[in-house]
């Protein structure tokens, strides 16, 4: 739930971020970067002020003596490899909501206004719904939680393909890849601070880490893919998908002891 408050906020702040520019910009474009950097100084006094000073508790019998230790748990935990194998996948397909998708709307000849129509939808959906579906999933399974949310996005952008002269048909592919990012997304988060304190901080450090790099890698990739395969590209996305939520369904998956180990 937290994970998920943290995404409304951001996606709140998504929404508004490029109403209020356009608004300074019309005024002065010097006053957009000055109101960014007093943004930036904001957040920095709220984050000393409001942050708790508290050391994490040690919740391991035996620590780990030093990073390099930490991070060979990590290197030789597979199914942390294939959890971070479905973040780095997913996070190069979702990127292409905001790359490949707008060289879709304009290759069909739909009006620019369409893409703004799509990014108001999927803010709106998250702001409204996404507390309310984490409300619902946090008691499931976080293996099945993370490949159904991973699968139904892959979906999503599959959807954009058979999307070829309707808007309408964008929209609904738009709230189905919403939807899968709110059933997903906060439970793929979560997921790296539930190892030991003496690693969570790498486990963490790591997830972040891959997501950034999909997140750099997805807009070259994307336009390459888009030349190359033109509206085929969503198609692909989709296979991406399957492959990101099995990574994800097997990843994710918790050891469960035999009973005789458990004896």
């Amino acid at each position: 739930m937290a994970f998920s408050m943290m995404r409304i906020a951001l996606n709140i702040g998504a929404a508004l971020g490029p109403l209020i520019a356009a608004g300074l910009i019309l005024v002065n474009w010097n006053l957009l970067f000055w109101v960014d950097g007093l943004t930036a100084l904001a957040f920095a006094f709220l984050a000393f002020r409001l942050l708790p000073n508290t050391p994490a508790p040690c919740q391991e019998e035996k620590p780990v003596e030093d990073k390099r230790s930490a991070y060979a748990v990590l290197l030789h935990d597979r199914k942390y490899l294939l959890f971070l194998a479905s973040v780095l996948l997913g996070s190069v397909i979702y990127v292409q909501y905001t790359v490949a998708l707008p060289l879709k709307i304009r290759a069909d000849g739909h009006p620019a206004i369409l893409y703004s129509a799509v990014l108001a939808t999927s803010s709106l959906i998250l702001i409204l719904c996404e507390l309310k579906i984490t409300s619902y999933v946090k008691g499931r399974r976080p293996y099945v939680v993370g490949a159904a949310g991973t699968a139904l996005m892959g979906l999503g952008l599959a959807g954009y393909g058979l999307a070829t002269h309707s808007g309408a048909l964008i929209i609904l592919s738009t709230v189905v890849f919403v939807s899968g990012l709110m059933v997903s997304g906060p439970t793929m988060f979560a997921h790296p601070a539930k190892f030991p304190a003496a690693v969570k901080a790498r486990y963490i450090a790591a997830h972040q880490a891959t997501f950034g790099l999909g997140l750099a890698l997805g807009p070259t990739l994307g336009v390459l893919a888009w030349e190359a395969l033109s509206n085929s590209v969503w198609l692909l996305c989709g296979i991406i998908g399957v492959i990101a939520a099995l990574c994800a369904l097997a990843g994710m998956r918790e050891n469960v002891p035999s009973p005789a180990t458990s004896s």
